[in-house]
């Protein structure tokens, strides 16, 4: 038998729109305003749909309800074998409509994009989107039910220009620091000696009757650029944001985002010589050419200041929110690596059989 084709609950526009505004005025009477973060990829694998180069770029303030009414769920915190963790899930219910009219990059919430969460300061990345609850109000869905965790950030470039957010990356990547060459190399005019600062310095051919010093700064990096360590930024071995510099002392801060910086094995000074495809001119004056490595020369994107790397130094540890190396100092008091196997007899006993 068929429906009753005089009463239709599931094809009246009104009625519908009526129960779309009263979701969407009650979103915004009890529930807050959040960020929406979406997924910019990169270099996306096809297969595994992973990406460690996307970047998050742009942030959209919406009102969101939460659905948790008794705090977070998830497995909550606790001291894994890795320190500190938190691990805290919530679902947000966002109005279709308020999303097509607000999020100017997606058509409907996808999962990878992120949710900024100010009361809490929290970070949450989607997990699931369920587009289906509750299930056709007269005819029509009204809401997306949003299921999300904490965010684990793994090298993602944060930028979308919110302080709070993007203090993520700064405070929770890992960070290095870059001393450039700024060694005094330099022959008295007339004299045969040579004075070399620098283990990593190589005279190659020198003349008399000139004198080479330092090299000017070729240029200033600027904080929040991109940096890159390689020929081009398309070829990089390396690259990271500038989050300090300082010209005097030639040191460079950046929160790396793909590869490891490297130092450099040896800085080659010429004069008056053939210059080869592998290196690159860093200062010319005259007949004075200073030359290094395009392998390990640093060189900003945008304010194209480039210097070659003399030092690497890991300063993740400086991070307030890393605590890998106080658990890795006190598990040192607390088994014996001495021993061949500090988790059983295994190893330790030679004349044990089996």
């Amino acid at each position: 038998m068929a429906t009753n084709t005089f009463i239709n609950n599931l094809a009246v526009t009104e009625e519908q729109r009526l129960i779309e505004e009263l979701t969407i005025e009650s979103i915004r009477m009890y529930g807050h305003d959040v960020y929406y973060i979406p997924r910019a990829a990169v270099n996306e694998d096809p297969i595994f749909g992973e990406d460690p180069t996307q970047k998050y770029e742009q942030a959209f303030s919406i009102e969101a309800y939460i659905q948790n009414v008794d705090g977070f769920e998830g497995e909550g915190d606790f001291v894994g074998r890795f320190g500190l963790e938190i691990r805290d899930s919530i679902t947000f219910a966002i109005a279709r409509r308020r999303f097509e009219e607000t999020i100017t990059t997606n058509t409907i919430p996808l999962e990878g994009d992120l949710i900024y969460f100010p009361l809490s300061q929290g970070l949450f990345e989607i997990k699931f989107v369920e587009h289906e609850n509750p299930f056709y109000q007269l005819g029509k869905l009204h809401t997306y039910q949003i299921s999300c965790d904490l965010f684990r950030y793994s090298q993602e470039t944060i930028d979308v220009g919110i302080a709070e957010i993007d203090s993520v990356e700064k405070e929770s990547g890992v960070l290095k620091k870059l001393v450039f060459l700024a060694d005094e190399i330099r022959q008295e005019d007339g004299s045969t000696d040579v004075y070399i600062t620098g283990d990593k310095l190589q005279i190659e051919h020198l003349t008399t009757s000139f004198m080479l010093s330092e090299g000017t700064p070729v240029g200033n990096f600027t904080v929040d650029e991109i940096v890159y360590q390689g020929a081009t930024q398309a070829a990089a071995t390396a690259t990271g944001k500038v989050v300090y510099w300082d010209a005097d002392d030639r040191t460079l801060k950046v929160q790396v985002q793909t590869g490891e910086f490297k130092d450099a094995t040896d800085m080659h000074i010429l004069l008056n010589d053939t210059l080869d495809d592998e290196d690159r001119v860093l200062m010319e004056d005259g007949d004075i050419l200073q030359i290094e490595d395009v392998e390990s020369l640093v060189t900003g994107a945008s304010s194209a200041a480039a210097y070659p790397v003399f030092t690497v130094t890991d300063e993740t540890a400086n991070i307030a929110s890393d605590d890998g190396s106080d658990f890795e100092t006190k598990a040192d008091s607390v088994l014996d690596f001495t021993e061949g196997n500090p988790f059983g007899e295994f190893g330790n006993l030679d004349n044990l059989e089996i």
